[in-house]
Parts: structure tokens; C-alpha cells; sequence
């Protein structure tokens, strides 16, 4: 198979050898990350944890508009204190993630 594949290839099985050895070099040499991919992977993560946290903080937000409705009259205290946690958890939650993403951009040079 390999005289085969020498000859197909027009080269001295030295050659083939040669290129052999030189593609097990290349293909079991350490793959290291650049820097600035590894702070990419982490920025499109940060970005995309704010994403979903702005979703969550709005839906909150929008049941907690609720409780000046009509409807919100009929609720339980119970169901009420909960709208208003959520709500207020999820906006200091989106605000601690807007925070964490500024102090990247500081960390790594990042301005508009």
C-alpha cells in the first residue's frame, strides 16, 4: 500500500517517508489558544449570560407592572412578595453582570 500510494503520488518512498514523518510532527504539536481567542470565547460567554439575564430582568419586570392592574387586586400577599423579590433580584442580577462586563473591557483594553 504504501509503494502504491508512492508511486500515485509520483515520489521516492525517501520522500514519502520524509513527508510521513513530517505530518506526524505537525499533527502532535501542542495547539495552544491564542490569548485573544480565549477572551473572545470569554466575552461572547459574559455577553451572552447579560443576554439572558436582560430577558429574565424584563419579564420580571413586566409581571411586577402587573400588581397595579385590577386583576393584581384577587392576589395573595404571598404571590405579590414574590413578584416584587423577583423582580428586584433580577435587575441587581443584570446589574452585577453589567458590571463584571465593564471590568473586562477595563481588564483587556476593550473601548467602543
Amino acid at each position: 500500500m504504501f509503494k502504491s500510494a508512492c508511486s500515485e503520488l509520483k515520489l521516492t518512498p525517501e520522500k514519502c517517508e520524509e513527508f510521513l514523518k513530517m505530518e506526524v510532527e505537525y499533527f502532535n504539536w501542542p495547539i495552544e489558544v491564542p490569548e485573544n481567542k480565549l477572551q473572545d470565547g470569554e466575552y461572547v460567554g459574559l455577553l451572552n449570560k447579560l443576554w439572558a439575564a436582560e430577558k429574565e430582568s424584563n419579564d420580571a419586570h413586566k409581571e411586577w407592572k402587573k400588581l397595579s392592574t385590577k386583576a393584581a387586586r384577587s392576589w395573595m400577599d404571598k404571590q405579590i412578595q414574590s413578584i416584587k423579590a423577583c423582580n428586584s433580584s433580577t435587575f441587581k442580577k443584570l446589574g452585577m453582570i453589567q458590571e463584571e462586563i465593564t471590568c473586562f473591557k477595563d481588564d483587556y483594553g476593550i473601548y467602543p
